[in-house]
């Protein structure tokens, strides 16, 4: 999307995004352009002015004009304080390929029961030896750009991560310094224009709570709210009508097959281009 916003949502998101996060259609246009007129007038931020790109923000922020104003803030600010993350960003360069055609970061197709788009992070899915978790989150962060560029419903339903700890070894988690958490921590909830709306672990080691606890300092509290284990959901405990994957959706039928998988990936890095030229 780009330049003037034309809405593409169903009608009945339409009222959702009403009830929401108080957007009213009759005054979009006036609360975009409070926005650009704000940004114009902010020298240190060098943000993209487009319609689509500032609706996304103010969204995410349910429409608080001072609110979004931080988050821009804060985006941009993260951008620049974090170049080894947003600097470089050739889908095609041959690293950064081979990161993303490991589908360590993976938006399924479509959105689950409650509208929601759900992520699949494989947390073992790279070696250690071979990539840095710098490395690692500069592609997450590209495939996140491109995913709330292209997706407008999950500006108003949100996203649910699914992460899989399934071989997650010594070498992974010290790579999670709480330097690397915190950052990460830090652009998610104050950086981004999502609306997070839950947190899910599955295949759990033994030594986890050791790496959650780290990012669980760096979580608000509404965060850690929306933040379960999976596993015990899906053998039925009382959380389980709480969970966005159900019994009727284990994880491991939530996987894509090989082929989808890889057109998950070939499209992520064939809108890169296209993309990240404006980065």
């Amino acid at each position: 999307m780009g330049g003037e916003y034309v809405c593409t949502l169903s009608p009945e998101l339409v009222q959702r995004a009403k009830d929401e996060i108080n957007e009213v259609p009759e005054r979009r246009a006036a609360d975009i352009e409070h926005i650009r007129d704000w940004l114009k007038h902010q020298p240190h931020i060098n943000a993209r002015m487009d319609d689509w790109t500032i609706l996304r923000f103010l969204r995410g922020c349910k429409f608080s004009l001072e609110r979004t104003k931080e988050k821009l803030d804060m985006f941009y600010t993260c951008k620049t304080l974090c170049p080894e993350w947003y600097k470089n960003r050739d889908p095609q360069d041959k690293k950064m390929r081979a990161i993303l055609e490991l589908g360590t970061f993976l938006p399924l197709p479509g959105h689950d029961s409650q509208g929601r788009k759900v992520i699949i992070i494989r947390a073992a899915g790279h070696d250690p030896k071979e990539f840095t978790m710098d490395e690692v989150f500069k592609a997450t962060h590209m495939i996140s750009d491109i995913m709330v560029d292209e997706d407008e419903p999950m500006s108003i339903t949100g996203v649910v991560q699914l992460l899989d700890m399934e071989g997650v070894t010594a070498g992974h988690a010290m790579q999670m310094t709480p330097a690397i958490v915190k950052k990460a921590m830090t652009i998610w909830q104050d950086g981004y224009p999502m609306r997070p709306k839950g947190l899910n672990y599955i295949n759990t080691p033994a030594a986890f709570d050791t790496v959650f606890n780290i990012f669980r300092s760096f979580m608000k509290e509404k965060m850690k709210k929306r933040v379960s284990n999976v596993f015990s959901a899906l053998i039925g405990s009382k959380n389980a009508q709480e969970c966005p994957e159900r019994k009727e959706r284990r994880p491991e039928k939530m996987y894509p097959s090989g082929g989808k998988t890889y057109k998950i990936i070939d499209h992520m890095r064939s809108q890169g281009h296209k993309y990240f030229v404006e980065v």
